[in-house]
């Protein structure tokens, strides 16, 4: 499982999450690109969540290494400037099912 973020072939512009069109240029030729390692802008500790989802939630927004920035679930170590990578984990556990996908954590 990957994050993919995309890059405007007319003006560079990198999206994510994807888009039909870009929204600097509304160019609609794309090449995509693997969002892989960031570091944590700012982050918060969700409390209160929804059924399946453990409490407390740790949220980071990560800028990565291509210059996009996204809201992402975050475990271990909280703080800004930290260095993160993927991994895959169970995201959340609802009537039975269990939903797999990225979180991110400190990268050693």
């Amino acid at each position: 499982m990957k994050m993919i973020g995309k890059t405007c072939c007319k003006c560079s512009n990198k999206i994510y999450p994807s888009h039909s069109r870009c929204p600097n240029c509304k160019g609609t030729v794309f090449e995509e690109f693997e969002l892989t390692n960031g570091r944590v802008i700012t982050h918060t500790t969700v409390y209160a969540t929804s059924t399946g989802v453990k409490s407390p939630l740790s949220l980071a927004i990560i800028e990565f290494d291509s210059g996009v920035r996204a809201l992402c679930q975050i475990t271990g170590k909280l703080e800004t400037n930290l260095s993160v990578k993927p991994e895959f984990a169970v995201l959340r556990k609802k009537k039975g099912k269990t939903l797999k996908g990225l979180r991110y954590k400190e990268d050693n």
